[in-house]
């Protein structure tokens, strides 16, 4: 019990630190390349963005950015406890404390005025940041929250709903700035979301294929600990002309590196082929991710 309460501590510990290396590239993204072009990220920063500049252009209210985007969290914060789970949403509370401190540290810096330049290297590096919270269990938190709920419980992919989510905020962006802030801002949202579907892949599903003597105790395991269904194909091994076990599950990328972790453990000689899905029908749910860490 001490050796698996030791290595679930030594997992978080993992996960928070590189939550708080995402946290580092979200906030030089953010300071050093989109602030100074005046673009907009979208989400709950999106939003903050817009609340501050319209307040201090208008009278000369200056609003903490980061502490901003924590304050407009909380509600959210909650929906996340009773929708996704505990241990995302304390992840995303660290996440999005952390970050307002980011933000007040990283200082704002701008390194070109050309917008498409920030755009390109600003989109990357927050994206690459924000890719790598979501990846190890956290979230930037805002919109975040509503689109990790959606990707995980339909088939559609994390970016394209927060893509669909941060449409509103481009057209406020466009009437308060310019449409050719809310262009640029279409560019730069498109680019963080193609980065963000590389990095962070829970619509993604995989198919399972394992060769094991192991067949009861790989089934037990996998099922207690992922849920899933396994479907026995009978084979025979073309060199020992010995019956073997096949087994087939489909497990989405989130599941994935738990069910090698557990495979592994269970039956190191095992054999494994691993095929990404390309379309899974019937039967086959998204778990929440709570469940699979």
């Amino acid at each position: 019990m001490g050796i698996i309460k030791a290595e679930h501590l030594k997992k978080e510990f993992k996960s928070l630190a590189m939550i708080s290396v995402g946290i580092l590239l979200f906030s030089i993204g953010i300071n050093w390349f989109i602030n100074p072009s005046g673009l907009y990220v979208g989400g709950v920063t999106g939003i903050s963005q817009l609340i501050s500049r319209f307040l201090y252009s208008a009278w000369g209210i200056k609003i903490n950015l980061g502490m901003l985007i924590w304050s407009i969290n909380i509600p959210l914060l909650l929906i996340s406890y009773k929708f996704i789970g505990k241990r995302f949403t304390y992840h995303t509370l660290y996440t999005v404390t952390l970050m307002t401190l980011g933000l007040n540290i990283v200082p704002e810096i701008s390194f070109s005025d050309d917008v498409l330049l920030n755009i390109v290297v600003g989109g990357m590096i927050y994206a690459l940041g924000s890719g790598t919270i979501l990846k190890y269990g956290g979230s930037t938190g805002g919109l975040d929250i509503l689109s990790q709920i959606l990707s995980m419980r339909t088939q559609g992919s994390f970016g394209q709903y927060s893509f669909a989510v941060n449409c509103v905020i481009i057209a406020i962006a466009g009437c308060v700035d310019g449409w050719e802030i809310a262009l640029y801002t279409i560019l730069l949202i498109f680019v963080q979301m193609q980065i963000i579907d590389r990095i962070h892949t829970p619509h993604q599903s995989y198919t399972v294929f394992i060769v094991t003597n192991k067949q009861d105790e790989v089934i037990s395991t996998l099922q207690s600990r992922l849920g899933r269904g396994i479907t026995i194909i009978n084979a025979e091994g073309a060199y020992t002309h010995q019956n073997r076990s096949l087994l087939m599950m489909v497990v989405s990328s989130y599941e994935l590196y738990i069910a090698l972790q557990l495979l592994n453990e269970v039956d190191p000689n095992s054999f494994t082929n691993v095929l990404q899905s390309s379309q899974v029908q019937g039967n086959f749910g998204r778990k929440i991710v709570d469940k699979t860490q």
